[in-house]
């Protein structure tokens, strides 16, 4: 394999958003926990090498992926791994300058507290930051118009995109989670900031790749068509308003009987919890259908014959997901006794999961996404 001498586009982009992504989560974010006081000055170094590697590891991979799909015309995939190949022999010495210049941009609280060439030192780095910032911003809005150009989904991908955004904004403002990497509540802003992050940093990069597969590679009765047929989708609301009744019923016992879990609607009104059962079915099913349950499927099929196998596999992985995802939040109820959480589980995650994805499989993204709203949404008015 001949490896070319000039950085390629999609290297380029891997290249500076790696440095990019660090700089921000190891320098910046490390800095405003230090200034907000939610963390102490002697877990700066640690805490910056942590962040800085996970940032530069989600950069690459984002760029690497942009670049993929804005490459330069003419240019295959056998191109793009060898262009990356050359990339890597910039990224390494570039990620270690990269790392030390995040230390000094999240030493800059304890800088202006310790001396004058200190803080110098400190300033400089926040330029240089800014520098890359502009580099991978430019570049990657340049690759972006490319990509989005030659995607063939782009309207349904962006109506899909715009509906997380909506769906994590309405979440967050309803709900005041705090955020699942530390205890606190987020202010107003950081919320917005959040969900703008969420949704183009990981769920605009996982709908591509669920669609592009959908549209290329996946031979499934799965609907990607864009023509409505109302015939069929007077079926669709069918199976959702059936099946999403009959998943709310099997779930209602532990809502009325002797577990009196509360339901959405009860902990946040019935509107509101209308609106978060709305949210959740979208979110959810984005992520575990779309993009789970079509990569795992893309997967199986390579190892098994027929379209049965890889489908149950798939559903078994998204169901599996689902149950790790709402862990936290079923082993907090406080059930007597491992068959009370078993029974939950099964009945509130892993047997909606399995419909949800047969719905999916049989019958499209959005009766699917329906089934599950029709479902929370049922349970939280017979609970009321």
């Amino acid at each position: 394999m001949t490896v070319p001498r000039t950085l390629t586009r999609p290297a380029s982009i891997a290249l500076s958003w790696a440095l990019a992504a660090g700089l921000l989560l190891g320098g910046v974010s490390v800095a405003l926990m230090m200034f907000f006081e939610k963390l102490p000055g002697f877990a700066m170094l640690v805490a910056s090498t942590v962040m800085f590697s996970i940032g530069t590891a989600l950069g690459y991979v984002h760029g690497a992926v942009l670049g993929y799909f804005g490459r330069e015309a003419g240019t295959d995939t056998r191109q793009v791994i060898r262009g990356l190949l050359l990339g890597l022999c910039y990224t390494v010495p570039a990620i270690l300058i990269g790392w030390v210049v995040a230390g000094w941009v999240a030493a800059l609280p304890l800088a202006l507290q310790r001396g004058v060439v200190g803080s110098l030192i400190s300033v400089a780095a926040w330029v240089g930051m800014a520098v890359v910032l502009y580099v991978g911003a430019s570049t990657g809005w340049k690759t972006l118009v490319v990509a989005y150009g030659r995607w063939p989904d782009r309207a349904l991908g962006t109506v899909l995109v715009l509906g997380v955004l909506g769906s994590l904004l309405a979440t967050f403002y309803i709900s005041n989670h705090t955020t699942w990497f530390a205890s606190f509540h987020l202010t107003g802003t950081g919320k917005l900031i959040l969900s703008f992050v969420i949704t183009f940093w990981i769920y605009g990069p996982l709908v591509t790749i669920g669609m592009y597969l959908l549209h290329h590679d996946l031979h499934s009765p799965i609907a990607t068509t864009h023509r409505v047929v109302w015939n069929r989708l007077v079926m669709d609301a069918a199976y959702a308003l059936m099946i999403g009744v009959a998943l709310a019923l099997l779930m209602l016992p532990f809502h009325k009987g002797t577990a009196n879990l509360p339901a959405v609607t009860q902990t946040y009104g019935v509107g509101a919890g209308m609106v978060l059962s709305l949210t959740e079915a979208f979110s959810t099913e984005l992520f575990l259908r779309l993009f789970l349950f079509t990569v795992v499927f893309w997967i199986a099929k390579k190892y098994f014959n027929g379209p049965v196998g890889p489908m149950w596999v798939a559903i078994g992985v998204a169901a599996l997901a689902d149950g790790l995802f709402h862990s936290n939040e079923y082993l907090n109820y406080g059930l007597p006794g491992i068959w009370m959480l078993a029974s939950y589980v099964a009945v509130h995650i892993i047997i909606p999961s399995i419909a949800f994805g047969y719905l999916y499989w049989k019958r499209g993204l959005g009766t699917a996404m329906a089934t599950h709203a029709v479902s929370g949404i049922a349970l939280g008015l017979m609970v009321i």
